[in-house]
């Protein structure tokens, strides 16, 4: 429990304790503030509660307009993401994506992180990416996989991709920094339908990237994204096959330190 008074005598009799913010006080001043203070962080996160979608997120579908993005009426609160079933099988005409509205983040900033926990109703035939990109200006699938040939699309970015155009259909960690791809990383990991995903990437201050998956670390990339490159946190995907499919985002959270 955090208290406001000093615990503890140093050798050198200085007085040290923690306040109720969990800072650390010396001598009645604040030596190093707590990361759990509202304060030193910058956060995103949305429950998806009630019977609207937080303005701060952005929705974009491609040309078939069939796409949606809406609130459900699910326990602990979820919204559900639905490509367009057309039958021409890209991003730009049967896609769909929800974003962070606004290119704010940065890896430079320290404790950049993005999680979401997500399922999806068939995982045949589809596409998604979960993690950071560089723009919001258009619809664009960040990474694409076709066998064993990645292709990334964004100049800047981390996070995770599923695609069933891959040889073997398992979850990849994947980073680019200033259009050089990093390593990418296979997981291994075979999704399942209708099966909840707890999916996590952080970044360090040099751009260095972490991945979990259901709180399991599953690969790292060196160099992974530009410190300095804002980037925004990123939901989407297109479905392979002319049959619409549903993605089922119980939150969305983002975080980073504060300049």
């Amino acid at each position: 429990m955090a208290i406001d008074t000093n615990i503890l005598v140093s050798l050198h009799g200085n007085r040290i304790g923690i306040n109720k913010n969990g800072d650390l006080i010396v001598d009645g001043k604040v030596a190093v503030s707590s990361a759990a203070n509202a304060s030193n962080r910058v956060r995103l996160f949305t429950d998806f509660l009630g019977d609207a979608i937080t303005s701060e997120l952005n929705f974009q579908e491609g040309s078939d307009t069939a796409a949606t993005f809406a609130i459900s009426a699910a326990k602990n609160g979820v919204a559900i993401l639905t490509t367009a079933a057309s039958a021409t099988v890209t991003m730009a005409v049967n896609g769909a994506q929800v974003d962070g509205g606004a290119l704010n983040w940065y890896a430079g900033n320290g404790g950049l992180y993005f999680e979401t926990t997500v399922k999806l109703d068939d995982i045949t035939t589809g596409a998604w990416f979960f993690g950071f990109t560089d723009q919001t200006s258009a619809l664009e699938m960040p990474w694409t996989i076709s066998s064993t040939t990645y292709t990334s699309n964004g100049d800047d970015g981390f996070g995770f991709l599923f695609d069933t155009a891959a040889t073997t259909d398992t979850i990849r960690c994947v980073g680019v920094k200033a259009t050089v791809d990093g390593t990418a990383v296979d997981t291994s990991d075979a999704w399942a339908a209708t099966t909840y995903k707890k999916f996590r990437c952080e970044a360090d201050t040099l751009g260095n990237a972490r991945f979990f998956i259901d709180g399991l670390l599953v690969g790292s990339i060196a160099n992974a994204v530009t410190p300095t490159v804002a980037l925004v946190p990123y939901i989407g995907g297109f479905a392979r096959a002319a049959s619409a499919r549903a993605l089922s985002i119980d939150y969305f959270d983002t975080g980073m330190d504060r300049a």
